[in-house]
């Protein structure tokens, strides 16, 4: 099957794929990620990295890489953030596919060539990913593989599948048709600080008519030391603008491409509500608010949320949370969230210590 793929490549050179790498102070991994790259079985690529003012050397090392293989292109702008620069890169991009990759992972050499399962032309082609440690261990593995080979024109079950394994939250390992980006003007909302992955996922979604999946897995997201130690502090008002855009965006996929299952419906609700309470749990951590705008907001998210979701289908500590929230006087819920925030911040504080 590789055989006839590679050679159904070098017949078919409309299928060139552009490959985005956003690049920003990740000068320790660059080079192991470019040549990654560079090292792939399927060759028909071009390589947009956008250098996005990285104050360490990341520039001179594009510059290096652009120099050695013309495929390879290099694009420098200020900081403006990953979506902006995601955006640029999509917008010089010459392929009828594009790739996202992240400056600090990497993909295996059959990543590329892995896709090309037949001689259908979807849409939208997907595979799984590796969450591997600095050393590349294998932590765990999100993929395609409880799921049986479908035709590209199956829709709902993959669609369905992806969502409630959280594949389409960020928008790696997979193959985006370019025309249908630029003909509905889809781009990375850098108004977004949060989620805005999994909004430009959900947009590109609407159009699709077509998409292939494959159980491989060959992208490496590679979880770094400092990464799991740190966590920033995401702003309440970010994860209410995401819920609403996420989950308006889900419906109109369920309508658009008759989706009505019952358990995903319910999914979409449970993970609205827990965002909503993503942004009270952040509203009573942010210190700049006087209590009257607090409590203003407070009621303002409280009605965000969808009270005919059982409270047996949250996930963990949610459940208590929700029932709090629904079921208690307002100074006793102000009392809880933070008393929740203090024990959550302590827990944090001793998982650091251990590691």
């Amino acid at each position: 099957v590789q055989i006839n793929a590679i050679l159904f490549f070098q017949k078919n050179k409309r299928m060139k794929v552009s490959i985005i790498v956003p690049v920003y102070k990740s000068e320790p991994f660059l080079e192991d990620c470019i040549n990654s790259i560079i090292n792939q079985i399927f060759t028909d690529w071009e390589l947009i990295l956008v250098d996005d003012g990285s104050p360490d050397f990341c520039g001179r090392i594009c510059d290096s890489f652009a120099v050695k293989d013309s495929r390879i292109k290099v694009l420098h702008q200020k900081n403006s953030g990953v979506s902006v620069a995601r955006n640029r890169g999509i917008y010089q991009a010459k392929g009828e596919y594009i790739c996202f990759v992240d400056s600090d992972d990497l993909i295996e050499p059959d990543f590329l060539n892995s896709f090309w399962i037949g001689e259908e032309n979807a849409d939208l082609y997907l595979q799984g990913y590796k969450i591997v440690n600095e050393d590349k261990e294998v932590q765990n593995i999100i993929s395609f593989s409880g799921m049986d080979q479908l035709s590209v024109r199956e829709w709902k079950s993959v669609y369905i599948f992806a969502e409630e394994k959280h594949i389409f939250n960020s928008p790696w390992a997979r193959l985006f048709k370019r025309q249908i980006i630029i003909e509905h003007h889809i781009q990375f909302d850098s108004s977004l600080s949060f989620g805005e992955d999994h909004v430009f996922s959900l947009q590109f979604l609407l159009y699709v008519q077509t998409l292939s999946f494959i159980q491989n897995s060959g992208y490496l997201y590679v979880k770094r030391k400092q990464e799991s130690l740190t966590s920033a502090f995401i702003p309440h008002s970010m994860f209410i603008r995401y819920v609403r855009l996420s989950y308006n965006l889900r419906i109109q996929n369920c309508e658009k491409h008759e989706i009505a299952e019952k358990h995903f419906m319910t999914f979409i609700e449970v993970e609205k509500n827990v965002y909503v309470l993503r942004a009270i749990l952040s509203l009573f951590s942010d210190k700049k608010l006087s209590h009257k705008k607090r409590n203003e907001l407070l009621f303002f998210y409280l009605n965000e949320l969808n009270s005919s979701v059982a409270i047996s289908f949250m996930p963990g500590p949610y459940k208590i949370v929700l029932a709090i929230c629904e079921l208690s006087p307002v100074f006793f819920l102000i009392s809880f969230l933070r008393f929740y925030l203090i024990i959550n911040e302590l827990r944090l504080y001793i998982r650091k210590i251990l590691q």
